[in-house]
C-alpha cells in the first residue's frame, strides 16, 4: 500500500489541508487514525460516485475497496455542505455517497472540480475560532480546556456547538 500527499492548489488552500492518493491491492487492510477532519474521495473508477467521509471517532482497520483512491482532506474548522442538513455530529463515522462522479479520465480532477463548485456557491464554510482553539491547544497542551476557552473568550457550550457544526 502506498499513501502520498500532493500540493494543494492555492485557490483551495483556505479550505483544504491536503490532497492524497492511496494505491494498493483491493482487500488489502490499512489502518486509518482519527484526525477530526472530513474528506471527499474519488475511487479510481468512473462508475463510482464521490464519497464524503465524516470525522472518525476511533481508529479502524479497513480493507481497500479500490486499487487507487484520491481524496481531499478539509482543514479542521471547514464544513463542506455536500448536503444542507449535515452537521459534523450527524456524519461522524459515516461514509456517504454524494452527488457527482469522479472524472472518467482523472479522479483527482473530478474531486477538485466538485470542491471548487462547492466553493463557488458558498458551500465551504470556515470557522476561524477552530484555528484559534487548536493553535492554543498546541501551544499549551497541558492547559485544561475550560481555562483555555476562558482565555480565548469562549464558553464551553459555544465551543461544543462550534465543533458540532
Amino acid at each position: 500500500m502506498e499513501y502520498r500527499e500532493l500540493s494543494v492548489p492555492p485557490d483551495l488552500a483556505p479550505f483544504v489541508q491536503t490532497l492524497w492518493v492511496v494505491t494498493g491491492e483491493v482487500g488489502q487492510h490499512i489502518r486509518v487514525t482519527p484526525d477530526a477532519c472530513t474528506d471527499i474521495i474519488a475511487p479510481d473508477d468512473s462508475n463510482e460516485a464521490l464519497r464524503f467521509i465524516g470525522p472518525m471517532s476511533i481508529a479502524s482497520v479497513v480493507p481497500l475497496r479500490w486499487r487507487r483512491t484520491v481524496g481531499i482532506r478539509f482543514r479542521p474548522g471547514t464544513l463542506a455542505l455536500v448536503r444542507q442538513e449535515l452537521s459534523l455530529r450527524v456524519v461522524r463515522d459515516l461514509d456517504l455517497v454524494i452527488s457527482g462522479t469522479s472524472s472518467a479520465l482523472d479522479p483527482l480532477a473530478g474531486v477538485l472540480a466538485y470542491v471548487r463548485a462547492l466553493a463557488a456557491v458558498g458551500a465551504l464554510l470556515r470557522y476561524p475560532d477552530v484555528d484559534r482553539i487548536l493553535a492554543a491547544m498546541i501551544g499549551d497542551a497541558s492547559l485544561p480546556l475550560a481555562p483555555l476557552y476562558r482565555r480565548l473568550g469562549l464558553k464551553e457550550r459555544a465551543v461544543q456547538r462550534l465543533f458540532d457544526r
